[in-house]
């Protein structure tokens, strides 16, 4: 049996440019983990656009580009393996959410959060937004466009 939602993380289901991600970032809601915090703000349902957009931040306090570049890889590979529950529960209560899943730097000295961590921390996440959809019904005044 096929799912009808691709395994591959699309072009269009990234989460692109400074005012969207603004404006996930100021009015979002905020949820945390150890490793991992999500920003989840309710959009208009778009016909042009996936249900689901996603960005993937690390700070810059991460100093090394090859670290903040792995924390990312491994942040998508997550989030690709766990996406597709999160698009047929908004695809069911017409829902269209746009995310931004932000890495913790870790302490001073300490190593950089493993594949498992990451997974552990960004699966809670999805279960907490996942039971966050339905319990919210859109009102006009709410979506933002």
């Amino acid at each position: 049996m096929r799912s009808s939602v691709r395994q591959t993380l699309r072009r269009s289901e990234i989460l692109r440019g400074k005012e969207s991600l603004r404006s996930v970032f100021s009015s979002g809601k905020k949820s945390g983990g150890k490793f991992v915090k999500s920003y989840s703000l309710r959009v208009a349902p778009r016909e042009d656009l996936p249900s689901v957009r996603t960005a993937f931040v690390v700070p810059g306090k991460v100093k090394r580009a090859v670290d903040r570049n792995r924390l990312k890889r491994l942040m998508r590979e997550s989030f690709r393996r766990r996406k597709e529950l999160l698009f047929r529960h908004c695809e069911e209560f017409s829902v269209a959410l746009d995310l931004v899943f932000l890495c913790l730097p870790p302490a001073k000295g300490a190593r950089l959060p493993s594949f498992l961590q990451i997974d552990t921390d960004i699966t809670s996440l999805l279960e907490k937004i996942i039971r966050t959809v339905p319990a919210n019904t859109p009102s006009g005044s709410e979506l933002i466009a």
